[in-house]
């Protein structure tokens, strides 16, 4: 009996182990979004959005992005009648598009004056722009919900 049990068993052992079809799993490729602001797609650039603090320069923050004086200067410089680098103030907004590579060099710096206004620098290439940019604005008239008797009406 013993001698029939034993291969019997590992007969139904490797029986059992029979590997079993696992169905293949569907996936979807789903696309980024892509987002637009200020006329560049920032899926492409690396956004740094930041605050300048007190006691900072223009100078300051473009090197702190590895962007070198001798190229800062050259930006300044031909810059000054669209936009003084001496009038960046503590306290306001601005974003920097720096590339997707290892180093995260700066090649957009967008100075935000206030919500609508703003002044790009784009030395991406070897070209500098510099422009002013006004954000689109949608004006729409709100119902303030006034009743429906004008007698007791408020706003006439």
């Amino acid at each position: 009996m013993r001698t029939y049990l034993i291969p019997i068993i590992v007969v139904l052992f490797f029986y059992s182990c029979k590997k079993d079809a696992i169905p293949a799993k569907i996936t979807e490729v789903i696309k980024p979004i892509e987002i637009f602001e200020y006329g560049f797609k920032l899926n492409d650039f690396e956004v740094i959005n930041d605050t300048i603090k007190t006691g900072e320069s223009f100078g300051v923050i473009m090197d702190r992005h590895h962007v070198l004086y001798p190229k800062i200067n050259k930006i300044a410089s031909s810059i000054k009648d669209t936009f003084d680098v001496r009038r960046v103030r503590s306290g306001k907004p601005y974003t920097i598009l720096a590339s997707k590579d290892s180093l995260t060099k700066a090649q957009v710096f967008i100075y935000k004056h206030n919500k609508i206004d703003a002044t790009i620098i784009n030395f991406k290439d070897s070209t500098i722009n510099a422009y002013t940019y006004k954000k689109p604005i949608q004006t729409r008239k709100k119902d303030n919900g006034c009743c429906k008797l004008k007698l007791f009406c408020n706003y006439g």
